[in-house]
């Protein structure tokens, strides 16, 4: 499992909430731009590849550039409150908002060490979704015309730019010198809303137009991306991993591979692990890959962790799932650390409903991290039509219960036939009560 620092929250909220603003930032997982189930709940779509890939940030002069945090929550915990001021959040609650997604990046050098704190240059990306495009116009007006009435730094200056439907652009430093300075663009596209906050560092020396010029081309790749999500061209795979409400924050929830490349690199991984990985994708006509992890908090204090991951890989065809299902054991079997890899029995019974036995194995393993660490692991693979997902449960105490993973499993399930997973989620009963099971185990 991921074991990263925390995401910093909306950058333009903690901007404004060190001016002094009351004000409040939305900070939710994915939510799905116009379609509902049948029982009106909102879904998820896929907001994450709005967002450029950590490779495609070279375009606008930031090389050796990749993700140090990430921010996913569910659709109902998407305030922060920086305030009490009580006349700004029912405006901003009157906008519809439903949920959003947001990441930063850092320079290689600086990955591990909270981005506020670090000298270097470091880029905010989000995406927000609203219930309708006069919300997300309502909440671009909200929140610049909060701006202004701030005690602004001298060197607060408003922009012009040609982006959207609508767009805001502003830069000032927090002192009013001019460094650093902080340059922040929000784009509408119909009921989606982009942003791009850059955080110029001590290591960015070029001039003031060129700290200009590379904003604006940050935000064109978002403006970019909300078309894309808008119009369905995107690989669809950001919306069908659950996001607990009740779980602890994810802590990845983004792309790995898609458009033929790779769009992240693990943590500590190196260019020859990072080349092997991409290679191994494009031998198995992957067509994108797509993976969230998040620990599943236990009722009791200090609990051992406890947590879930699921990566999804869509591919070319039917024949290829079907080849990635065959070739888990032995893919499973050569992953660095792992040890004691068991075939398990699945009860059948505990199948979601329109997933063949003959589409599904499963396995038991430790994960060994050395110096006495290791984590339990109960994984399930899956085949559905060209999708293929891989779900486990993993404990620091001992293997999850069959039931717990499977309850997650059917979530999952639920969300590729309906196309998205609803944008406020719990912690399955079964997945809670296993988790706080081994946690009295572990007292």
């Amino acid at each position: 499992m991921f074991r990263s620092a925390r995401t910093p929250r909306l950058a333009t909220a903690v901007v404004i909430a060190a001016l002094g603003v009351s004000t409040l930032a939305p900070i939710a997982s994915p939510a799905l731009a116009r379609a509902k189930t049948d029982d009106d709940a909102i879904l998820r779509t896929d907001l994450p590849a709005a967002l450029p890939a950590s490779a495609g940030l070279a375009e606008a002069g930031f090389a050796e550039y990749t993700w140090g945090y990430m921010d996913s929550a569910a659709a109902e915990d998407f305030f922060i409150d920086f305030g009490d001021d009580a006349d700004y959040t029912k405006a901003w609650q009157k906008t519809g908002y439903v949920a959003g997604f947001s990441k930063t990046w850092q320079p290689l050098a600086s990955v591990g060490k909270p981005a506020d704190k670090d000298d270097s240059t470091f880029i905010t990306g989000a995406v927000y979704q609203f219930e309708t495009a006069e919300g997300a116009s309502d909440a671009i007006a909200l929140v610049n015309d909060s701006l202004p009435d701030a005690e602004m730094p001298a060197d607060y200056e408003e922009h012009e730019v040609d982006l959207g439907e609508e767009a805001v652009y502003t830069s000032f430093s927090l002192d009013g010198t001019g460094d650093p300075m902080i340059h922040t663009i929000m784009i509408r596209e119909e009921n989606l809303v982009g942003e791009i906050d850059v955080f110029y560092g001590d290591d960015f020396s070029a001039r003031a137009e060129d700290q200009e010029d590379a904003a604006v081309e940050l935000a064109g790749m978002v403006d970019d991306g909300l078309q894309d999500v808008l119009a369905g061209e995107t690989p669809n795979l950001g919306q069908l991993a659950p996001i607990y409400e009740d779980g602890g924050l994810a802590d990845f929830d983004d792309y790995l591979y898609r458009d033929g490349a790779l769009t992240e690199l693990y943590p500590g991984e190196t260019a020859d692990a990072a080349s092997a990985r991409e290679q191994t994708y494009v031998d198995s006509n992957a067509v994108a890959v797509y993976r969230v992890v998040q620990p599943i908090v236990a009722s009791t204090d200090d609990a051992p962790h406890y947590g879930f991951s699921a990566t999804f890989t869509s591919f070319a065809s039917t024949h290829d799932a079907k080849a990635w299902l065959a070739q888990r054991p032995d893919e499973l079997k050569a992953g660095a650390g792992v040890i004691d890899v068991e075939p398990y029995d699945l009860d059948a019974d505990l199948l979601p409903e329109g997933i063949d036995a003959k589409d599904v194995s499963a396995f038991t393993y430790t994960m060994d991290f050395g110096d006495d660490e290791s984590y339990y692991k109960i994984q399930v693979n899956v085949r559905v039509g060209e999708l293929g997902f891989t779900t486990y449960l993993e404990s620091a105490v001992a293997t999850p219960g069959e039931d717990a993973l499977m309850a997650v499993v059917g979530d999952i399930a639920a969300a590729v036939e309906q196309g998205g997973a609803p944008g406020t989620m719990q912690v399955p009963a079964a997945t809670q009560d296993d988790a706080d099971a081994l946690a009295e185990q572990a007292a």
